[in-house]
């Protein structure tokens, strides 16, 4: 077990050899057995989002003589798995504070904790897990703290986690767009823009990435939108808004007031959002 996790006392030499434990019985050993058994289908159930038959297994698990901190943490793993971050929050702290969990479980106690929004305590369980090489070997765990250090507003932080996320796994769609997001959210537009590409390229059914994409090259420069085939006024028009804001963050006040106007235009009614955002930039009309 690593240091930091439990301690462990070394005695040098006994004074002498211990005699050997008994052999449990046979019964005891079926017993143990079953009840690892039934903790190894409670794991499956919970993989599987097979959610009601864990608990079920689980409870069995512990007829079965399954201990305290193996029941707990299957408990605090099916609490995880159901997003009940409360609940397994409180799971994972208990068991890691009576040197029960190990790197693996400070990594879920971290995504639990930016879940309820305790993001200093979601920052400290994750840079303790990420000391553990295994832990550190998955880019989910470089993801997530890339995503609590842009919560708290660490720029450089975020930078850092995604760059080694993606040193690890360079077409995760996911990692990418969170890493274009977090751009987004220090202006490098061009960057932002780039890394947009690549993720929504990966992904080409999840809108929110190419939202993100379109949104990161309108503020970095890209043309205005043009309307697609069988796309709807009102959608056109949003489009043309969001264009019109980007723009706008990206210091281009022409091309914003452009994309304002002719999502004015092309709506069959009054875009209020359209009509607001160009108020904002000509105060005077």
């Amino acid at each position: 077990m690593r240091a930091g996790w439990a301690l462990i006392a070394l005695l040098s030499l006994p004074a002498a050899a211990a005699p050997p434990a008994p052999a449990p019985a046979p019964a005891a050993r079926a017993a143990t057995d079953e009840a690892a058994r039934l903790l190894a289908e409670t794991d499956h159930a919970i993989r599987m989002g097979r959610y009601e038959q864990a608990r079920i297994l689980l409870a069995q698990a512990q007829v079965a003589g399954a201990s305290a901190s193996a029941s707990e943490t299957r408990a605090g793993d099916l609490a995880f798995a159901r997003r009940d971050w409360d609940s397994a929050y409180g799971l994972y702290r208990g068991l890691i504070a009576r040197g029960a969990g190990d790197a693996a479980m400070a990594a879920r106690a971290a995504r639990a904790a930016l879940e309820l929004g305790r993001l200093d305590e979601a920052a400290s369980w994750l840079d303790r897990a990420l000391a553990d090489e295994a832990v550190a070997r998955d880019w989910r765990h470089w993801n997530l703290r890339g995503v609590i250090a842009d919560r708290r507003g660490e720029g450089a932080r975020a930078e850092a986690a995604y760059a080694r996320g993606a040193a690890l796994a360079p077409e995760q769609a996911m990692l990418l767009n969170n890493w274009a997001f977090s751009n987004m959210l220090r202006g490098r537009w061009a960057e932002a823009a780039a890394l947009g590409r690549r993720a929504a390229a990966l992904a080409p059914d999840r809108p929110l990435y190419a939202a993100n994409r379109d949104f990161a090259s309108w503020a970095a420069g890209a043309a205005l939108p043009e309307r697609r085939a069988d796309e709807p006024a009102a959608a056109f028009a949003a489009r043309l808004n969001d264009a019109g804001v980007a723009a706008a963050l990206g210091g281009d006040a022409a091309r914003a007031r452009a994309a304002f106007t002719r999502a004015l235009g092309i709506s069959s009614t009054h875009y209020e959002r359209a009509a607001t955002n160009l108020e904002r930039l000509d105060p005077a009309r």
